[in-house]
């Protein structure tokens, strides 16, 4: 999965760029998913009273509402954006507003001062009512937001890579970076992922979903298994070995 944020200030057309990356992106027959974050504090999609709020001050810790047409499922606690990305399994993923994530950004703007508050080293374009007057900052391409919206989207194709882990330094630098450090050096290099993370010798799902572990759990899990299973009869040296249980 390939994902990529929409960042800026109010009213300098963050959304109107998600909605054409999106449009566009669906036109090229891709499957995707969009995410929005909402800074304010006083946001929620559940009011007091509803059927699903009782239930909530039932006790239940997630609600899911099933409706003709939708299905709504009520986490009641803000995760990590790396545990909401999990959730999703779609060629792309267009976020907006997400912000401490190790994924690249096209930034929006009215003018410099809005771009500015938003510019940092993942940024790879950027769009919004600011494309309207300029076609470039500081030697990043501008995009208007709906006639270079194609232009865009071939832009992304070539350059957003799948998604990358974001694992703490402390855990993993086993490509002798950080996953930061990563993200940068494949936004430059698109042909040189070099994060050993994503071709891991061990793979672990729980309910569905993959666990990312660094190079040393990797070898604790394996060797653990190995140490158990060869001593049983049927157990061969370099086989592709499958375990599943149930906690």
């Amino acid at each position: 999965m390939k994902i990529v944020t929409v960042n800026g200030i109010t009213k300098s057309g963050k959304t109107t760029t998600v909605e054409a990356i999106i449009k566009e992106l669906k036109r090229r027959k891709f499957s995707v998913g969009s995410i929005k974050d909402i800074h304010f504090e006083s946001f929620t999609m559940d009011e007091k009273g509803t059927n699903t709020y009782r239930h909530h001050q039932a006790g239940a810790d997630m609600v899911v509402a099933k409706g003709i047409y939708e299905t709504d499922v009520l986490i009641y606690k803000a995760l990590d954006i790396e545990r909401i990305f999990d959730f999703f399994d779609h060629d792309w993923l267009i976020c907006e507003g997400v912000e401490n994530a190790n994924i690249p950004k096209i930034v929006t703007g009215k003018n410099s001062e809005d771009i500015e508050l938003k510019l940092d080293d993942t940024t790879i374009a950027i769009s919004g009512v600011y494309g309207n007057d300029f076609q470039e900052y500081k030697q990043l391409k501008v995009y208007h937001y709906e006639n270079d919206i194609a232009e865009l989207v071939d832009f992304l194709e070539r350059i957003v890579p799948h998604r990358l882990p974001n694992m703490d330094p402390k855990c993993c630098t086993a490509c002798n970076m950080t996953c930061h450090e990563m993200l940068l050096h494949v936004l430059k290099n698109p042909q040189d992922n070099q994060c050993v993370l994503q071709n891991q010798d061990v793979k672990v799902t729980i309910n569905g979903v993959s666990l990312t572990m660094v190079p040393f759990v990797q070898k604790l899990v394996k060797n653990a298994v190995v140490g158990v299973l060869s001593e049983l009869d049927g157990y061969k040296e370099n086989a592709t070995i499958d375990i599943e249980f149930k906690t």
